[in-house]
């Protein structure tokens, strides 16, 4: 049965109202965070222009939204081709979880200031009070010398250490709310696109499928086309990254398409290719098995892997064989030649005084 356009507005409207839901419950916590400390703040100079993070991500994902919009298409949701099923807008999905880890980071800064402000005033109001122990008697009378003795001011006051602690945190948590309101899209949408595709660890060679189908008529809708050839450049290099290396598997040319998204090649997917994958994969394991059961061996006769790279740099593989024996000898004769060294020098001190003894 086919999904029209009104159930899928009601379905965008529901995940919508839970998403600034959770927006609105970020803005409340980070306000109760600052509000708490803000006297304290204020009295020790400390940071006090202070943005409310889960604000400032709410605003940016209506402004976002609205772009969307304005070329006709949904931020959020959408349909599949056979308008059976609603899927999240790939890009939408990609540029909402980006904003999340913006504002996340933000929340880990004012959690670790929060941490280091009670610190700070708690050893400040033991060194007032002196130390409490646990027993009942001793916390009445603690608590009524407090309600006696109030605190002064000059009491909670920091150190010049203190308010470069308390301030290098609050800076932080300011710069990652900058990064998060100066998000857009032209700046950082291929950067939001590459994090989501490598997080749901798609195959090279599903990507440019992938891509094709799924993001190439947005950001041409968005009028971002032009940032297609960066995002194929910038998949390229972050896969290449996996690559094995090359003393353990080299790759021919024609199964590179395994590893390294092929924007030029046919994106039809087929089983053929998963399997193709499958062995290759199983390939490499055995390869470095192998290599490390050599690269034990080879040590053994005082010869590594980098001798290898360094005659293959310079000679035919015909000869390496050649090469690795002469390297071989070498190293077998320096030895020889030292141990007779040494028993020379022995038979020498022997002979000059006498036996030797420890």
């Amino acid at each position: 049965m086919a999904i029209d356009d009104k159930k899928v507005k009601e379905f965008e409207d529901n995940y919508r109202e839970k998403l600034f839901n959770s927006f609105r419950t970020i803005s409340l916590n980070q306000s109760k965070v600052f509000a708490a400390t803000e006297k304290i703040r204020r009295e020790n100079n400390l940071i006090t222009d202070l943005p409310n993070i889960g604000i400032t991500l709410n605003n940016k994902l209506v402004q976002l939204q609205h772009e969307f919009e304005n070329v006709g298409i949904s931020i959020y949701l959408e349909k599949t081709e056979n308008c059976k099923e609603i899927k999240l807008n790939y890009i939408g999905e990609a540029v909402l979880l980006d904003l999340i880890r913006y504002a996340r980071n933000g929340i880990e800064s004012s959690n670790e200031y929060q941490e280091k402000f009670d610190l700070i005033v708690t050893k400040k109001l033991k060194k007032i009070h002196g130390r409490e122990d646990d027993s009942a008697i001793t916390k009445v009378f603690t608590k009524m010398k407090r309600t006696l003795v109030p605190l002064k001011q000059k009491d909670l006051l920091f150190t010049q250490k203190e308010i470069q602690t308390i301030n290098q945190t609050l800076s932080s948590y300011k710069d990652v709310d900058n990064q998060l309101w100066n998000y857009n899209l032209r700046s950082n949408v291929v950067s939001s696109i590459t994090k989501k595709i490598r997080e749901q660890k798609c195959s090279a060679n599903e990507v440019p499928k992938l891509l094709e189908e799924s993001v190439i008529p947005d950001l041409q809708k968005l009028g971002l086309a032009d940032l297609i050839p960066e995002l194929q450049r910038t998949l390229v290099e972050e896969y290449k990254k996996d690559l094995p290396a090359s003393e353990i598997y080299q790759i021919s040319k024609k199964d590179m398409h395994l590893y390294v998204p092929d924007f030029n090649r046919e994106t039809k997917h087929t089983e053929k290719t998963t399997e193709e994958l499958h062995k290759q994969e199983q390939m490499i394991i055995e390869q470095e098995e192998t290599t490390q059961t050599m690269n034990a061996s080879l040590k053994q006769e005082g010869i590594t892997l980098e001798d290898f790279s360094v005659i293959d740099s310079e000679v035919s593989a015909l000869d390496r064989q050649k090469m690795i024996n002469m390297i071989s000898n070498e190293q077998k004769t320096e030895k020889n030649e030292g141990e007779n060294l040494v028993l020379k020098e022995d038979k020498k001190l022997g002979e000059e005084g006498g036996n030797i003894s420890l």
